[in-house]
């Protein structure tokens, strides 16, 4: 891949080496149709402290600009403007920065669609980066190559470089591809800008347990999968507008406090699956659907709070979660799905609004400690199985909070319940 990116870039580099007499003989000029209209508002790019346009190396088309290096190496921060001689930055080479050991913070405006493979190889002192998008180019989940956010750094060691493994789609999605990219351990600060609705791609973060903060700004609307897996520090959200967080999106985070933004509307999968550390969480009221097992394996999870757009709490949602013992439930939950507790062992407590008509098999199996359930709403409950017809639950006895809990947990723990009267 490195090889052809490397040729792509040669012939690129040889059309283009006389910029200035190129486009005076309208060889180099772009076709109007060859990139997409663009909606940006660069204005917030444009900022007064955006490093001078002389520090830069660049190649000029008709209307974009490719930067392929520094003419001055000796700055510790630089900030890319979106215009150069008025024309929009739209990539950087590959290798454009490379070995810059003097550079600690950079940041690319959201008028670039592309980095170049290695494009800060070697840049050991950076510290802080903000980019618009992690990878080569900004994704829509259109097309394949989403490359993770090491590809910037590319797989050449160096001294101050970390060994980070991350893997990715190349050009299908039935293989998983995987690199090892050299992040530098001084890199403790990454926002990601985001552009035109980007979808934060499968591993985009995996493995980068050297990143201290990561800031995911306002135009990220979807989490790929396992985006942020083994991820130590924190996740901040910046005027986050995500609707979708995918199947193990957040599994093995390993911080102790997590929360999501309040625009999220889906949570797949697995997404939180064995964060062994976190010790609490809130699903915000816009989420109306959560996936199996959601947070499974979450051993110190204490207190859960689901907000009031969920309807189901699907298959093993808290399975094995052997601290939980603080559970909120939204009252318009409507039902509580095969094992969605199972294995909370010091659960103590269980309140089941009036709204929930169906309980199905083990929701609530082995947890030992549960004393004490109050079903808001006692009326024409009946206990049944695929093998049996089943009977009535009396409801002066799911009136008693102490014999409810023995028949969640073990004497119809078995069975599925369904309320069919009111």
């Amino acid at each position: 891949m490195k090889k052809f990116v490397s040729v792509i870039f040669t012939i690129f580099s040889i059309l283009f080496i006389f910029p200035v007499s190129a486009c005076e003989n309208g060889q180099a000029k772009r076709q109007a149709n060859e990139t997409p209209e663009r909606t940006v508002d660069y204005t917030e790019d444009t900022e007064t402290n955006a490093t001078d346009e002389a520090v830069f190396i660049y190649i000029e088309t008709e209307d974009a600009i490719t930067i392929t290096e520094l003419a001055q190496t000796d700055l510790t921060e630089i900030v890319i403007p979106a215009k150069i001689n008025g024309k929009p930055v739209r990539a950087i080479a590959e290798y454009a920065f490379k070995n810059n050991n003097k550079l600690q913070s950079l940041s690319v405006p959201k008028s670039v669609e592309s980095i170049g493979y290695g494009a800060l190889s070697g840049c050991s002192a950076i510290s802080s980066l903000t980019l618009p998008f992690t990878g080569e180019s900004p994704k829509t989940e259109v097309g394949l190559q989403l490359y993770p956010f090491g590809y910037i750094f590319g797989e050449a060691p160096y001294e101050g470089g970390l060994q980070t493994t991350q893997y990715y789609y190349l050009n299908s999605l039935d293989y998983v591809n995987s690199s090892d990219y050299y992040i530098p351990s001084a890199l403790k600060e990454v926002k990601i800008t985001g552009v035109d609705n980007t979808y934060l791609p499968y591993a985009a973060f995996y493995n980068c347990s050297v990143i201290d903060k990561i800031t995911i700004g306002e135009h990220i609307t979807s989490i790929g999968e396992f985006a942020f897996s083994g991820i130590t520090g924190s996740i901040v959200w910046d005027n986050s507008s995500i609707e979708r967080i995918d199947a193990y999106a957040f599994s093995d985070f390993k911080g102790t406090t997590l929360s999501i933004p309040e625009s999220v509307k889906s949570i797949g999968k697995g997404a939180f699956s064995d964060c062994v550390y976190l010790r609490e969480f809130t699903i915000p009221d816009a989420v109306e659907t959560l996936d199996l097992y959601a947070f499974g394996f979450c051993y110190e999870l204490n207190s859960v709070k689901i907000g009031k757009s969920v309807k189901k709490i699907p298959v093993g949602t808290f399975y094995f979660c052997i601290k939980l013992k603080d559970v909120s439930l939204p009252d318009t939950l409507e039902e509580i799905d095969d094992g969605a507790f199972n294995c909370c062992k010091v659960l103590e407590t269980m309140s089941i609004p009036a709204s929930v008509k169906r309980i199905n098999a083990n929701a609530f199996k082995s947890c030992w400690k549960l004393k004490t359930v109050d079903i808001k709403n006692t009326n024409g409950w009946r206990y049944f199985s695929i093998l049996t017809s089943g009977d009535s639950l009396p409801k002066d006895k799911l009136a008693d909070k102490s014999t409810a809990a023995l028949y969640l947990t073990k004497t119809y723990c078995d069975y599925i319940w369904e309320r069919f009267y009111d």
